[in-house]
């Protein structure tokens, strides 16, 4: 579906800002700073935007880069934007996912009624007794399990997030720091659940926001916009190097072309930042980045012949005795214009880059998912096909000892003057969509309409950055 728009001429070799990566926070900065009147080219190395945001056809049906979708928690002026550029497209939509918990299934988001129906009479014994001692219960440690633990009891955490912390970042949660848990798990107390828990109940569930021809469709309106509003995209180029000798510009050279620009906004992550950088960094700086990891994952799609396997979105599995940690189906997403004779179910395999399920073909990925989905009690799956994508850096992981070697990162990217790193690679963030477009818009706020940047206001946006909690 996205056709982007051929040049009719060569990109000038000077412009105001230049923006590094098109996935949703580069997008947003690119709109808004057009939007306000800048010179602004953009700078890919795909032939389309969106990044792990964009969408993709497999056998005539648009998919993701796995589950995704637009929350209520998007801020007013940021759902106002995509409202006015996706029109009748966004879709307001119930969330109806469910999580496998002591093999059972659990509506996710949860709801009270459901949890107490569903579960075993001696877990959700467990579940109360620890809602009254949690509250006076502090962390030991500065750990991912100590914190939930705290927060939410050892029960909740025997249940659910010990085994999914294993299985997302390849590591016990007692060796993962606890400004993990404090970004990746939105409730943080048994007050929150039930707070939680009731609201779900009362309406029904929750709603999310989701375009009718899929996920990307929202990056893929964010460029056009942009380009309406006068921003040049250069696509399938490689940067090789940004050169930061000159404190009053920016010489950025390509595969095709030299650029100079006032100044530069950087959203690819920082392994490959730091290798375009002239001057090179201060050894110190290589080495921390050296020491900063993420976690992979394999998406497979499997082609189902039927015309939907389940009435569900989204299926969640913590535990540990499968290797799939959500599965996904398009469908049920969206009103769209999708085949009838055929569904597709999106199964995300966390893994390290390098291991076998990561060089595993898609035959094998294929047999394995079925294998596994027939144990957790869904429907036959009658296969057609299997294709499969490879996202090498997904979870960003936060070992004990991680934050002193991003923040020599953060210091050092933050001290120079005509560069600004932000985006969820950018900023080793595990960030919703609507964090990553909040920060694209900050940057544009803090460019002055004479170009120069308000450092101040970005430090307060970098600050608020620090605060953002993933949704569920």
């Amino acid at each position: 579906m996205w056709k982007y728009l051929l040049l009719e001429k060569p990109l000038s070799s000077e412009t105001e800002i230049l923006i590094v990566g098109s996935g949703p926070a580069g997008l947003m900065s690119a709109y808004a700073a057009a939007s306000k009147g800048h010179d602004v080219t953009v700078i890919e190395r795909l032939n389309h935007p969106g990044g792990m945001a964009a969408s993709f056809e497999i056998n005539g049906m648009r998919v993701d880069y796995g589950s995704h979708r637009l929350h209520p928690a998007t801020s007013k002026p940021l759902l106002e934007i995509l409202k006015n550029i996706l029109g009748d497209d966004l879709q307001t939509r119930n969330r109806n996912g469910r999580i496998r918990v002591e093999e059972k299934w659990v509506t996710f988001p949860l709801s009270l009624t459901n949890l107490v129906k569903s579960l075993p009479p001696k877990s959700v014994f467990a579940l109360f007794k620890d809602s009254l001692s949690s509250p006076f219960v502090h962390p030991a440690e500065e750990t991912f399990a100590e914190h939930i633990k705290a927060g939410l009891g050892p029960k909740v955490f025997d249940l659910i997030y010990k085994p999914y912390a294993k299985k997302l970042w390849g590591m016990p949660a007692e060796e993962l720091h606890s400004d993990l848990a404090q970004k990746r798990v939105s409730a943080s107390s048994h007050i929150e659940i039930l707070k939680k828990l009731i609201h779900s109940t009362i309406n029904n569930g929750q709603k999310f926001f989701y375009p009718r021809n899929g996920y990307g469709q929202i990056c893929e309106r964010l460029a056009e916009e942009a380009q309406n509003k006068g921003a040049k995209f250069l696509y399938e180029t490689e940067i090789e190097k940004i050169d930061l000798t000159d404190k009053n510009r920016v010489t950025t050279s390509t595969n095709n072309q030299k650029f100079e620009s006032q100044r530069i906004w950087s959203t690819a992550p920082f392994g490959a930042l730091v290798k375009m950088i002239s001057p090179s960094p201060d050894p110190e700086i290589i080495k921390s980045l050296e020491q900063l990891r993420y976690r992979a994952m394999v998406l497979v799609y499997l082609i189902c012949d039927q015309e939907r396997l389940t009435e569900f979105d989204a299926h969640y599995f913590p535990e540990t005795d499968t290797p799939i940690s959500r599965i996904s189906e398009p469908k049920n997403y969206r009103d769209g214009p999708d085949p009838k004779d055929f569904t597709i179910i999106c199964c995300e395999v966390p893994c390290w880059e390098g291991d076998h399920i990561w060089l595993a073909n898609d035959e094998d990925l294929g047999e394995l998912m079925l294998e596994s989905l027939a144990k957790q009690g869904l429907p036959k799956i009658n296969l057609l096909g299997t294709e499969t994508r490879r996202l090498p850096k997904v979870y960003p992981i936060y070992d004990l000892d991680y934050k002193e070697k991003f923040e020599n990162l953060f210091d050092w990217s933050t001290s120079q003057n005509r560069m600004t790193v932000f985006g969820r690679q950018g900023l080793f963030a595990p960030d919703n969509l609507h964090h990553a477009l909040s920060m694209g818009h900050a940057a544009a706020n803090a460019l002055e309409s004479d170009g120069s940047f308000d450092h101040n206001s970005w430090e307060s946006s970098l600050t608020e950055f620090q605060t953002h909690v993933v949704e569920d």
